[in-house]
């Protein structure tokens, strides 16, 4: 990230959230958004869409990567010992 980026950015930090290490939350417009959020988003203009993706979208906290281990095993005919060769975040891309 450029100097200028990374002004806009500071901007846009919610000071309640900054532990004064790494802030973990930006406002944008409305909305509050995990400072990850800003390391992905420049990947969304070239993510391609397939016909055969699965969407997973749940709540915080609400079991994600309970269904993201359900999903990777049905469409993987429950190989768990392939599943337990790499971590979820590498076998379930997500945003």
């Amino acid at each position: 990230m450029d100097h200028d980026g990374a002004e806009k950015v500071e901007k846009l930090i919610v000071p309640e959230y900054d532990d004064g290490i790494r802030p973990f939350f930006f406002k944008y417009r409305d909305y509050l958004l995990r400072m990850e959020f800003l390391e992905r988003i420049k990947d969304i203009p070239s993510f391609e869409i397939r016909e055969d993706d699965i969407w997973i979208v749940t709540y915080p906290k609400s079991g994600t990567t309970w269904i993201q281990e359900i999903v990777y095993l049905v469409m993987n005919n429950a190989d768990t010992t392939k599943a337990l060769q790499t971590t979820i975040d590498k076998r379930v891309q997500f945003f």
